[in-house]
């Protein structure tokens, strides 16, 4: 089977004239990779702690546990954009040495949405959930309402809003096209449902 993989990505870092300095591909991957993963993250953390002389701080082994676990993904998870069989970096250590912690968590950020939009569970929210987002913004919640989304889970929100408004704009009962100035509006549901019954 075809391991799922994008292609064609930007990478973060950019040149003098501010382009991508190159691309680089994904792939998804397998439950034993995610466990290997695992494995030398939790050796690596151990071996900081002890290289370091300090008593074991639970706090600060799983900050570095949840670092070493993040570099170890993008070490299988990137490859290159050519030839997929190669890793873009040779080591989890040149990966270390090589980029900034803003770009690491930034290609990982890319990694989860990119498994969220290839896995088989991906899919946009229905109507009756995209409306109880809805009232949960316009009312204001009680605490931060995206707090405990997943990236995945933010991903498949902002696309979901995405289709809803390019088929009030596009759609038959919409009020017209955005303004040329950019401040267009669309339509709300209830005048959208007057449209559709008139």
């Amino acid at each position: 089977m075809p391991r799922p993989n994008e292609r064609g990505l930007p990478f973060p870092r950019k040149d003098d004239d501010g382009n991508p300095v190159g691309t680089f591909a994904m792939w998804v991957l397998t439950q034993e990779e995610v466990d290997l993963c695992r494995a030398d993250a939790e050796r690596y953390a151990t071996m900081l702690m002890k290289r370091k002389d300090e008593q074991v701080n639970q706090v600060a082994w799983d900050e570095n546990f949840k670092s070493a676990l993040l570099v170890e993904v993008l070490f299988r998870a990137l490859r290159e954009d050519g030839d997929l069989s190669k890793p873009l970096f040779r080591t989890p250590e040149e990966i270390r040495h090589l980029l900034s912690d803003e770009e690491c968590v930034h290609l990982y950020e890319a990694y989860t949405a990119m498994q969220m939009r290839v896995g088989p569970l991906f899919r946009l929210l229905s109507a009756e959930e995209l409306e109880e987002w809805i009232v949960l913004l316009a009312e204001g919640a009680d605490h931060y309402p995206f707090e405990l989304c997943s990236r995945g889970q933010l991903v498949a929100l902002v696309l979901s809003f995405v289709s809803q408004m390019q088929a009030l704009r596009t759609g038959k009962s919409s009020s017209g096209l955005a303004s040329t100035d950019g401040a267009g509006t669309i339509p709300s549901a209830s005048k959208t449902n007057q449209n559709e019954e008139g």
